[in-house]
């Protein structure tokens, strides 16, 4: 009994290691704003990637890219979320029906994605 409890035990907390190794891609992060749910994950997937057949077709941006993070200033991500991007259409401006902490949600959940290692 003492055997099968320790097996147990084990089994669970290596669990979590398990889960985390295998989970979805393309998962919903928990500090996701509404906005972003609504507005931005039919092209750029629920983690930013731009990994969606609609992403694919648009030439949406992968916001995990370090080299892409540091290439756009915030004003200019607010810019394109508010007024759309000048080099591809098919990114609309939202500026007319987000309110202005819903756009800075955007932003600093943007700059959240970025996987490039932290020095």
């Amino acid at each position: 009994m003492r055997t099968l409890i320790l097996m147990l035990t084990l089994a669970l907390s290596l669990a979590p290691g398990w889960a985390l190794a295998e989970a979805p891609k393309n998962v919903l992060p928990a500090n996701a704003p509404k906005a972003w749910k609504e507005k931005c994950t039919a092209c750029h997937a629920r983690n930013g990637t731009g990994q969606t057949s609609m992403g694919q077709r648009m030439g949406a941006q992968d916001f995990t890219q370090g080299a892409w993070q540091k290439s756009r200033s915030d004003a200019q991500i607010r810019k394109v979320i508010a007024e759309g991007s000048p080099t591809n259409r098919a990114m609309r401006g939202y500026g007319k029906s987000l309110t202005p902490e819903e756009l800075e949600s955007l932003v600093t959940f943007i700059r959240s994605l970025d996987a490039a290692p932290k020095k």
